[in-house]
């Protein structure tokens, strides 16, 4: 039986690293409707079979002053 590879692309506001925000142009594109569309386009081109918005992508009542460090308290 043959195997198959399927790709998906989890599509975050920042990415991972803790200092992403900073490295982007806009860092609130993360709620506008366009960037996700762009990535999507992206993941289409490469074939890649789906893409994951995590259902949390809203802006929280009080902002953090400063972005989520792991392992922070």
């Amino acid at each position: 039986m043959a195997r198959e590879l399927h790709l998906n692309v989890n599509v975050t506001g920042s990415g991972r690293h803790a200092g992403g925000w900073r490295a982007q142009d806009d860092p609130t594109l993360f709620v506008n409707i366009d960037f996700f569309r762009h990535i999507a386009r992206v993941a289409e081109r490469g074939t890649f079979d789906s893409v994951f918005i995590a259902d949390v992508a809203a802006l929280p009542q009080e902002p953090p002053v400063e972005p989520y460090h792991p392992g922070s308290a």
